[in-house]
């Protein structure tokens, strides 16, 4: 009866073991991908909200930004998915001068030099208290940034963990089925031994009442006793085998529990282990919002000091005014003494061209030209700085792709996928192709003027010649008239005389 009653009770154990397994399946406890709220959603939405951000400047920098070396936006935006878990707080703070740098550029205003082998601190030394604001505010997005990227990698690697927990556990669940229909099969095996054996019995009963009824059948009872006795024996050792294969079964229960509780205790020091990578995650989550409530405290009251500092402010862009102009008589003390020459070799010259009357209409527009050359190549040199560089002597080279490397990019078609790599720069001095440039157009201007002149004294001069020689005809013609009219009156008062002597003589 122990016999029968030990396998009876096992399996009733594993009954009520795949039947809860199967019933949280069918109640449907299946574990779904693990979703952590240990960052407050305020702080991931900001830094999602910056990496947004930081992804749109990235997609508005074209061919162009890329090909010249100033697609800022999406090498921030590469170091931020890429490297954000390996950066420190100094590299940090070199992304945070890179978006400054970027933003700065994008509104037109003037960018801080920040070299690699420069400090942290001599790269915001020359910031005003404006520019610094701005730099810890992109400080605090690169935080935010940081801290969003770290949140969705824990996430995802909570839901991998908790994923395969699930799969081992369903892993188990179905051995234990397997184990479970085993065992069905073994019972049924026994029940079939025991309708055997009650077979047996009820044999027996009816040896014994034969035995009583017929004397005679003594010795066939025998026979059948003895063949009984073999099948009993026979049973028995059947009984001994199912035994020791319950044994088996049982020691086979045990390693599958000894294995499920070492799956269990794994589990939960996997458990223990993301619930300290969470805890810890969530200190230094507060670290980071007291951190942030201190520069936020900090930022108000630079708010509160800048109204105080725009009389200072307006002072120093009035005295920054002056040093412009002064600085603008300083100019001609920063070029070489060729540059001196050649302007002073182009003033001599150009007054020299124009001190003829033909050509002194193009003295002002040429000196003009040339204070405009000298202007453009302050101007150019400080608002075209990607595209200068400087070469071994010191002068200021001009950037500008080959014609036969452009030629060559036209003919292949692929002009989709031109890069700044696949193309031939030829180095043009920047200074030199600009007084080339005037000089062209000063000669120009030279001829235009030569051509265009018109020498108004020498045309007035032959118009009075002209009029002087009618007015000459015109005076001798009246001084013949004149004299005429002197004739005739000489005749008529040399008439009236003699008439008046008449009248005399006739009265006397």
């Amino acid at each position: 009866m122990m016999g029968t009653y030990c396998p009876r009770v096992l399996v009733a154990v594993l009954l009520l073991a795949v039947a809860f397994c199967a019933g949280a399946d069918q109640r449907g406890y299946e574990v779904s991908g693990a979703q952590f709220e240990l960052v407050p959603a305020g702080a991931l939405d900001v830094g999602k909200g910056h990496v947004d951000a930081l992804k749109e400047n990235a997609a508005k920098e074209g061919f162009f930004n890329k090909m010249f070396g100033t697609d800022c936006w999406s090498q921030a935006l590469g170091v931020v998915e890429g490297q954000c878990k390996r950066l420190s707080s100094e590299q940090q703070a070199r992304l945070a001068v890179a978006l400054f740098n970027c933003h700065m550029r994008q509104a037109g205003r003037h960018t801080v030099k920040c070299t690699p082998e420069s400090s942290i601190r001599e790269c915001t030394e020359h910031m005003d208290n404006t520019h610094f604001i701005i730099y810890s505010n992109f400080m605090q997005h690169v935080e935010s940034m940081c801290l969003f990227i770290q949140n969705q990698d824990f996430n995802a690697y909570t839901e991998q963990l908790i994923n395969t927990l699930h799969t081992a556990t369903k892993d188990a669940a179905e051995s234990l089925s397997s184990v479970l229909s085993k065992l069905l099969s073994q019972e049924v095996t026994l029940s079939e031994m025991e309708a055997a054996l009650g077979g047996v019995a009820i044999s027996q009963s009816q040896v014994a009442e034969s035995v009583a009824e017929a004397a005679e059948g003594v010795q066939r009872l025998e026979h059948h006793s003895a063949a009984i006795t073999a099948q009993l024996e026979t049973s028995v050792a059947q009984g001994d085998v199912l035994l020791r294969k319950q044994k088996d079964v049982s020691q086979g229960l045990a390693a599958l529990e000894a294995q499920e509780r070492a799956a269990a205790d794994a589990a939960l020091r996997q458990w223990r282990v993301a619930e300290e990578r969470a805890e810890a995650l969530a200190v230094s989550q507060l670290r980071y919002t007291q951190q942030q409530d201190r520069m936020m405290q900090e930022t108000r009251m630079l708010s509160e000091h800048t109204a105080g500092l725009r009389s200072a402010v307006d002072v120093v862009l009035d005295y920054e005014r002056r040093s412009d102009r002064l600085m603008l008589l300083m100019l001609g003390r920063s070029y070489t003494v060729e540059d001196i020459m050649f302007y002073a070799g182009a003033l001599v010259v150009g007054l020299f061209a124009t001190a003829a009357k033909a050509t002194r209409g193009a003295r002002l527009p040429g000196l003009l030209l040339l204070a405009s050359t000298l202007v453009a190549e302050r101007l150019a040199v400080s608002s075209n700085s990607s595209l200068l560089e400087a070469d071994e002597q010191g002068n200021v080279m001009l950037l500008l792709p080959s014609p036969a490397a452009v030629i060559n990019f036209a003919r292949s078609g692929d002009t989709a996928h031109i890069s700044a790599e696949g193309l031939e720069f030829t180095a043009v001095d920047y200074k030199w192709l600009v007084r080339r440039v005037w000089l062209s157009a000063g000669f120009a201007l030279l001829v235009h003027c030569y051509f265009m002149y018109r020498n108004y004294e020498r045309e007035s001069y032959l118009l009075l010649r002209k009029v002087e020689g009618r007015l000459q005809e015109g005076q001798a013609a009246l001084l013949e008239s004149l004299a005429g009219l002197g004739r005739r009156m000489d005749s008529q008062h040399a008439e009236l005389r003699r008439g008046l002597l008449a009248d005399v003589d006739s009265l006397l």
